[in-house]
């Protein structure tokens, strides 16, 4: 594989080594060399390389997104998202759901929300709940798998969204995060003994962020308010709640309803019950 600086890369690897280093400034950062079809290449992780490497083993078969840069021993790559590499874990109709996925993470630009998203693809026992677990047990997608479906869901209607209404004031990137991280609470709550959860989803899944964002280094402060307040709050409806919400919450609150609405609807199918009969009022003019 010949690269160059500026070429975006997108493969699977193989990792032979980890390690962390220091600039001569003192920044550490993260390093791992990667083989495919023999050709060995060297990756740099800065953003959150601590966690992300704590979860990297030798011999993980990744799946990288990254970006040639020039070093003083030549072309190596900068990590801009890695993903353990599961497509052979995963039937056609999920492989499907993943990579669609991954395609609208790699959307993402602001690299501290791009951290953010690594540490949890790279995680092993997260990924297999995320892929496997439902995202209900009685109102909607409560086949197994069905956390996948509807994540993903939720990130299409978003991205469709955005191009619907140009010009999109709202934060993309971060609508895209929310829409991935809102309901991962559920690969923990739903583990429960005889599913009842031990917290709601929403708690569970800020417990999560809060610990993810925690371990990335100068993470903004007033990002992760505005990721807290997604994770949080995406179920609260104005009505019912004096909690204030932000934009990027209330949009996906409704594609969150709206999404879980299409696929009751699919499972009840034929067994909707006939509309009462409208009277139509009189015209009076």
């Amino acid at each position: 594989m010949l690269l160059v600086p500026g070429q975006i890369v997108k493969y699977a690897f193989y990792v032979l080594e980890k390690y962390t280093t220091q600039t001569r400034d003192g920044y550490e950062y993260g390093v791992l060399t990667l083989s495919s079809n023999s050709t060995l290449k060297t990756a740099y992780v800065w953003e959150g390389h601590r966690e992300i490497l704590k979860s990297i083993s030798e011999g993980d078969n990744l799946y990288v997104v990254a970006k040639g840069v020039e070093t003083k021993n030549g072309v190596g790559l900068r990590i801009l998202m890695v993903s353990q590499h599961i497509d052979q874990k995963l039937d056609a109709k999920r492989r499907i759901k993943w990579r669609k996925l991954l395609e609208i993470l790699d959307l993402i630009r602001d690299c501290h929300l791009r951290a953010l998203i690594n540490y949890f693809l790279v995680r092993k026992d997260f990924l297999e709940a995320f892929v496997t677990s439902r995202a209900g047990f009685e109102r909607h997608h409560t086949t197994e798998g069905g956390l996948l479906d509807h994540t993903v869901s939720l990130m299409e209607l978003a991205l469709l969204m955005i191009e619907l209404h140009k010009p999109f004031y709202l934060n993309r990137d971060l609508l895209f995060t929310g829409a991935f991280l809102h309901d991962i609470g559920k690969t923990e709550c739903f583990r429960a003994i005889n599913n009842i959860p031990l917290l709601r989803h929403p708690e569970a899944g800020l417990i999560m962020v809060n610990r993810a964002v925690s371990g990335i280094d100068n993470f903004p402060n007033e990002l992760a308010e505005r990721l807290y307040n997604i994770v949080a709050y995406h179920h609260e409806r104005p009505r019912h709640t004096k909690k204030v919400r932000i934009p990027e919450c209330i949009v996906i609150s409704h594609l969150d309803a709206l999404d879980a609405e299409i696929d009751r609807i699919k499972r009840i199918g034929g067994r909707i019950k006939k509309p009462r009969e409208l009277i139509l009022p009189k015209e009076n003019f």
